[in-house]
């Protein structure tokens, strides 16, 4: 079976902001509950008994009740009579009243007051004598924005609001797709970071994670380029607009800033793996000597003292789920030989968790053992010739109540970057402003 020649059944228009607003409008018209629970949620002065029916109307006015218009009509009913996204309305049981939601949708941007006021005019002409408005965009609209429409409630909500709210029903299969298709096309324009959320329900997948990590990257870079810790090279350079291929991505630092090749410098690489999301420093095979020779002569004490710095600036790690514990501070020295500059084969690795070499830790499960660090050392210092990459990672995993399932993740991310900075420090002492 051709699987990629059925058309996804979300996919119905040709404009973005359309086809959005009908996959939203095609969950909640299959799912009264969900339909309701929505309403509840994002309508703030609506919560309609159990017994009333909610109807919905997409692309069209209430009283052209019928098949969805075609994406030329659309087109042509919006430019003339301001037609809203979508409509949730209905009979209160209680009094007879006739209530609407006019929900309002931006992929870009936000709606202008002149539009909000077209739907409230035409909600009054319909007879909905309870009548309320709720935008939904890719960022929140201030309140006090809408001053000036103060005879009918407008509400501001997020794609993003929407994502967290279905992410909670994910267990229905029409919903999953949803998410799915959100994710793949409207990531870096109408939705937000909104965390990672696998875990046994939802498995890794590498496609999926390369969506995910698009919309991190989206936030996290330009935090990056404001830290006051980090010398992060500014985005507008070419080397920092490199293509997500896989799912990891890089940051440069600034001074790598005259030469294109990141891959010659210490770098921040940003990556989700099938045991977690991390942000690491990395060294890689290819650096310049110089970076090389800093780190093979410093020493085991050097080296101890480094990493209790960035342990101590990462602060206590929490429990979670299963024994896991976040973050997890891992040292680990690869070595690989390249067929083909696409094609790395691993011959070697060492890795292991810094809370080993440091002592004294109060995560009791995990046993010191001194002779990782003194071990790596050695390799290194015994070795010139071998393709080895470095690296220095705060990963945190995939599990119920971890900090890479909320969308302040970004932050947490960027301030674990930064803790990173005395292992940087002595990898490029004498690079750095």
């Amino acid at each position: 079976m051709h699987q990629h020649l059925i058309r996804n059944v979300f996919d119905q228009y040709e404009q973005q902001e359309n086809r959005l607003t009908h996959a939203l409008v095609q969950v909640l018209a299959r799912n009264a509950s969900l339909a309701r629970e929505f309403l509840c949620r994002f309508a703030e002065g609506f919560a309609p008994a159990p017994e009333e029916e909610i109807l919905i109307s997409c692309q069209r006015f209430p009283d052209h009740e019928g098949e969805p218009l075609t994406e030329e009509a659309v087109q042509q009913e919006s430019a003339g009579r301001g037609i809203p996204d979508f409509w949730m309305y209905g009979r209160s049981a209680a009094d007879g009243t006739e209530w609407a939601v006019v929900c309002e949708c931006k992929v870009v941007g936000s709606p202008s007051l002149g539009q909000l006021r077209s739907h409230i005019r035409r909600g009054q002409s319909q007879g909905f004598r309870n009548l309320e408005i709720v935008t939904i965009t890719p960022d929140p609209i201030p309140q006090e924005l809408f001053r000036h429409l103060s005879d009918v409630r407008v509400v501001s909500k997020t794609w993003t609001d929407v994502y967290q709210f279905l992410r909670r029903h994910s267990h229905s299969p029409l919903v999953a797709d949803f998410l799915d298709f959100i994710m793949g096309e409207y990531s870096m324009q109408a939705l937000k970071f909104p965390g990672i959320p696998f875990d046994a329900n939802q498995r890794y997948d590498e496609t999926a994670a390369i969506r995910f990590l698009r919309a991190l990257m989206r936030e996290l870079r330009p935090r990056l380029e404001a830290s006051k810790v980090l010398p992060i090279l500014p985005i507008s350079s070419e080397t920092a607009k490199k293509p997500i291929t896989g799912p990891w991505d890089v940051v440069p630092f600034s001074f790598a800033a005259s030469d294109d090749n990141f891959t010659k410098y210490p770098h921040i690489t940003v990556s989700l793996e099938p045991e977690g999301c991390g942000v690491q420093i990395t060294l890689p095979n290819n650096a310049k000597s110089v970076y090389w020779k800093r780190v093979r002569s410093r020493g085991n004490q050097e080296l101890l003292d480094t990493l209790r710095k960035v342990a101590n600036d990462l602060g206590p790690r929490t429990p979670l789920e299963r024994g896991l514990m976040e973050p997890s501070l891992i040292l680990y020295l690869e070595q690989v030989h390249f067929y083909a500059m696409r094609y790395p084969t691993r011959d070697g690795q060492m890795s292991f968790d810094v809370s080993t070499t440091l002592g004294g830790q109060p995560e009791g499960h995990i046993r010191p053992v001194g002779a990782w660090l003194p071990a790596l050392s050695s390799i290194l210092g015994a070795t010139t010739r071998a393709n080895f990459e470095l690296g220095l990672k705060v990963q945190y995993p995939y599990a119920d109540g971890g900090a890479c399932r909320s969308e302040d993740f970004v932050e947490v991310l960027a301030k674990s970057a930064e803790a990173l900075h005395p292992f940087l420090a002595l990898l490029a002492e004498g690079s750095q402003p």
